[in-house]
């Protein structure tokens, strides 16, 4: 239903500005047709790529130090009690 609705409003947008255009008028609010018809331009595919790589290596790197972590506290915890 909400992307009926998406649909919807990008196609009275679509249709706003293609009647402007016939009649010679200018129709602002957008700044591309990227951005009128949602097409990501190479740099967001890009930055959206590299942010999703990192995220992934961040949680790699959480689960390998999490993993890690919990023998080598509870050893240090079992050093500290002994002591």
């Amino acid at each position: 239903m909400e992307n009926e609705r998406e649909f919807k409003r990008k196609w009275d947008l679509m249709q706003r500005v293609l009647g402007a255009e016939a009649r010679g008028e200018e129709l602002g609010g957008f700044s591309s047709t990227r951005t009128l018809f949602g097409i990501k331009s190479h740099a967001e595919e890009v930055i959206e790529r590299a942010a999703a790589e990192e995220d992934a290596r961040l949680k790699a790197q959480l689960k390998c130090a999490g993993d890690g972590s919990n023998s080598a506290s509870s050893g240090e915890a079992d050093a500290d009690v002994d002591a």
